[in-house]
């Protein structure tokens, strides 16, 4: 499988667009939106799971990782690449499963559903 950037790219600039959103994550959506999942400098926005400031934009990133699972869900498909494609933000964010359910519960029962 390969990554699809466009998919990545789309779905990004249109939460870019549409979410008022902190200096932090704006960067972090602005640099998904160019294309930039796999850049160096992506990964130097995120901060380690160690540092504290991690802990503060947790949830954001998770809502992140949401957001773009629910996108590939509009028409009711996950493809195998848009499958692929969600393994990389979950990636580059430090993302485990459990941490969906730790603190997104909610929409996981959500997205379940649809």
């Amino acid at each position: 499988m390969t990554i699809e950037l466009h998919s990545i790219s789309n779905a990004f600039s249109h939460y870019l667009g549409s979410n008022k959103l902190s200096e932090r994550l704006a960067e972090i959506v602005q640099a998904l939106a160019e294309e930039s999942i796999q850049s160096t400098s992506l990964r130097n926005l995120i901060p380690l799971q160690e540092d504290p400031e991690y802990l503060a934009i947790q949830s954001d990133l998770l809502d992140l990782v949401l957001f773009y699972i629910m996108s590939c869900l509009e028409d009711h498909y996950l493809t195998p690449n848009e499958a692929s494609n969600i393994y990389y933000p979950k990636t580059v964010f430090h993302i485990q499963e459990e941490d969906f359910y730790n603190h997104k519960n909610a929409q996981m029962v959500q997205i379940q559903v649809v």
